[in-house]
């Protein structure tokens, strides 16, 4: 990346990477400008219609990302956007770098006990603990257990912890950090709350 993004660029490459999956290799797609300018203005963002257009050429020359500027007759103008897949993990690890300040009132985590991957809207990794280790049996239990208070005694008795970390350290090590702890955690010196929306199960 050659320079920061500013919170609007970003609003945006979250916008392109949310609507990409990890196949194929090479991934094309197709944005129309409008629908860029509703995800920004989601976020309070002061932004017209026609400054679309810059926000996407500044990403990318700050990324190198191939954005080609298309205006078929008779319609808006469309982007399309050329991803390959090993830079989409850079631009996932990127965003939240930068501590997400533009979350969604709808995000949620999700927590796959096989691989001990924690994401956001089930796409951007945010941390991979230690299977069995200290931070990852919190976190399974909170996320068992979401929207619930517990002390720390709570959670030493039912882990079965010997000396357990500070309940802020371990949200911290699991890279639950700014706007990205505020939006998913109230931690206290004694007690922690995770808050997370309940997510449907396949049938």
């Amino acid at each position: 990346m050659k320079k920061k993004l500013t919170r609007i660029e970003a609003i945006v490459l979250d916008y392109i990477v949310r609507n990409v999956n990890d196949e194929p290799e090479v991934q094309f797609h197709v944005f129309q400008a409008k629908e860029i300018y509703d995800w920004i203005v989601k976020f309070n963002e002061s932004v017209e219609l026609y400054e679309v257009r810059d926000v996407l050429a500044r990403i990318r020359d700050k990324l190198s990302i191939d954005i080609q500027e298309e205006s078929p007759p008779d319609h808006e103008y469309i982007y399309v956007v050329r991803l390959h897949l090993d830079n989409i993990s850079k631009y996932r690890e990127l965003l939240l770098s930068m501590q997400l300040g533009f979350i969604e009132d709808d995000a949620f985590i999700d927590f796959n006990d096989f691989t001990c991957e924690i994401k956001l809207n089930g796409n951007v990794i945010i941390a991979t603990p230690q299977a069995d280790g200290e931070n990852y049996k919190v976190f399974k239990y909170l996320f068992e257990n979401p929207n619930k208070k517990f002390t720390s005694l709570e959670l030493k008795n039912s882990l079965g912890l010997t000396e357990p970390k500070p309940l802020h350290k371990i949200v911290e090590n699991l890279n639950f950090k700014g706007e990205l702890k505020k939006r998913f955690f109230q931690v206290t010196k004694d007690t922690i709350i995770f808050q997370n929306r309940t997510i449907p199960k396949d049938s």
